[in-house]
Formats: C-alpha cells, sequence, structure tokens
C-alpha cells in the first residue's frame, strides 16, 4: 500500500512540475519589436532602424538586429518577420541600401544574420513586380505556406485586389492572387474612427491560422475597445469581418514613460523551428498530462474481478 501511495504521489507531482513548466513558458513570450523613434524597452535604449527582442517575463531586451551596422544611413524599420531563428525578412518606410543590395520601400528583403551586426541581405520580394504602382509596405509577416500577410500605408492594389490601409491581405506570389484577410472597415470605424481614415495597421505578426496580433500608427478602436499606438493587439477571427480584439501587450507597463513609443514592426519571437504554441494550447497540453497520469493510475489499481464461472 505504501509503495502504491508513493507511485501516485509521484505521478501527480510530475504532472504538476510540467504544468507549472509549460504554464510558465506560456507567459515567457519573446517579441521582436522595432518602433518609430528612438525609445527605451526592458532597459535597452534602441533607434528606428535597430530590432530587439523583448522578453514580456523577464522585462529584458536584448538587440537583435544593429541597424546601424547595416544600413548606409539611419533608416525606419516598419515591418519584420521570422523566417527561422537566423533569418528575417524586412521593410523600411523609405529606399535604403544595405551592402550592395538596394531596394524600396515597396521591397521585402530578407536577411540571414551570423551576429546583430553582420550578415547577409537579398531580395526576397520585389513589390515593383506585384503592386501597380510604388506603395509602401509597412506591415509584413510570411505564412507557413509562403504567401505574404501584409499591409501598405496607403490605399493600394495587388492581385487585382483592392485594399485600405487598415486592411490585411493575403499574397500568394506563386499565382500572383490576393484575398482579403481583415477589413478593416469592419473592425475600425465610429466617431471619426473612418476606414480609410485615421486607422493604419503598422504592425502584424501571426499567432495562427486564424488569430493575429497588430499595431496601429495611432490610437485606435476596435468596438468600445480604445488602445494606442504603443500597444499590441490580438484578433481572434471567425471571418475577415468579425473577431474578438484583446489586449496582448500594453506598451505603457513597458516602455519608458519619458519617451512614448509607435511599435511599427512586430514579430511573434521564433522557437525551435516552429511557432510558440498558445497559452490555451499549454493549458489543454498540462491537462492532458494529469489525464494520463490520472489514467495510469486506474489502469494499475484498477480492482481485479474474479472470473465466477
Amino acid at each position: 500500500m505504501k509503495k502504491r501511495k508513493m507511485r501516485i504521489g509521484f505521478l501527480w507531482l510530475s504532472s504538476f512540475v510540467l504544468i507549472m513548466f509549460f504554464a510558465h513558458a506560456a507567459e515567457a513570450i519573446p517579441l521582436l519589436i522595432s518602433a518609430t523613434k528612438t525609445v527605451t524597452l526592458g532597459g535597452l535604449t534602441f533607434d528606428d532602424d535597430d530590432l530587439v527582442v523583448y522578453d514580456t517575463d523577464t522585462e529584458t531586451a536584448t538587440l537583435f538586429f544593429d541597424g546601424s551596422a547595416f544600413f548606409g544611413h539611419n533608416e525606419n524599420i516598419d515591418g519584420v518577420a521570422y523566417l527561422d531563428d537566423d533569418s528575417i525578412v524586412l521593410s523600411t518606410k523609405s529606399s535604403a541600401q544595405i551592402g550592395s543590395l538596394s531596394f524600396n520601400d515597396e521591397d521585402i528583403v530578407r536577411i540571414d544574420l551570423t551576429s546583430p551586426t553582420t550578415g547577409t541581405a537579398s531580395l526576397y520580394f520585389d513589390g515593383s513586380e506585384y503592386f501597380d504602382k510604388n506603395e509602401d509596405i509597412d506591415a509584413v509577416t510570411v505564412l507557413s505556406n509562403g504567401n505574404i500577410l501584409l499591409s501598405t500605408k496607403n490605399r493600394a492594389t495587388i492581385g487585382d485586389l483592392t485594399f485600405y490601409k487598415d486592411d490585411l491581405v493575403v499574397f500568394d506570389p506563386t499565382s500572383g492572387t490576393a484575398s482579403l484577410f481583415f477589413d478593416g472597415s469592419e473592425f475600425f470605424g465610429g466617431d471619426g474612427w473612418d476606414h480609410d481614415g485615421k486607422n493604419n495597421i503598422d504592425a502584424v505578426s501571426v499567432i495562427d491560422s486564424d488569430t493575429i496580433v497588430i499595431s496601429t500608427a495611432k490610437r485606435a478602436r476596435i468596438g468600445d475597445f480604445i488602445f494606442n499606438d504603443e500597444d499590441l493587439i490580438r484578433i481572434d477571427l471567425s471571418s475577415p469581418t468579425e473577431g474578438i480584439a484583446t489586449m496582448y501587450f500594453d506598451g505603457s507597463e513597458h516602455f519608458d514613460a519619458a519617451h512614448r513609443a509607435d511599435i511599427d514592426a512586430v514579430a511573434i519571437a521564433f522557437v525551435g523551428g516552429g511557432p510558440i504554441p498558445e497559452p490555451a494550447t499549454i493549458a489543454l497540453l498540462g491537462i492532458g498530462l494529469v489525464g494520463l497520469g490520472g489514467a495510469a493510475v486506474r489502469r494499475r489499481f484498477r480492482p481485479r474481478i474474479k472470473d465466477k464461472c
């Protein structure tokens, strides 16, 4: 009996430890961030051509991409996405140059990093081949199938689809087709917060196929939910026109109050070769472990029924 109790206690303790581990991991979701001007986050001061990784758990920031070591002069990174642990794509607010590569604000550039100050740049997306005129990509992420989720600073047309600066579209470079992913006119609006008016999505990242994180260039409102340009907003979509918005990252709690920030590029940090599991997924995993532990206990100590025949 004593050994049985010890085994039961061990199984439950193991499950509890695993739940605590995964719950802690769910809290520590690092963010890759850039801002429109020099700001301080997690004790680190950086410029608009830099990218920093911010750990929301420890509230510390580290330099991931040192713009001064890559660009010929100061630029403003206004879009970023992970490809893998050491490779990113980015877009800039204006025409820029990295080494011998010159590119425009409608282009997306791939950077393969060897350190925060060294790496190679190559053209990932040539906007002149797809947009009907010069545009400024100011929010971008690359989906797992290679399609590009993007927004532009102004009204634009790509793949025969015309969209606004508060919309997000998915573009397939292979077929040259585009579809509306997020219809800003259905989310932003009312009391002067007009569609194609004051709202501009200037940062986006993806949690899963139906969940995104965005930031806007100015203070904005979705329903009764009001947020600022230093915040990151999670939107759980049920369709391009419907979804629920909640606070994902409250900038007022993290940025130095002396330097009000405007996040204009964000990527959910790439860890271990794949997307970070959502907190809900991690919680379900922990519950599953408890269930497995309980099932193992029940199987081991199920009363034996003697054959009456």
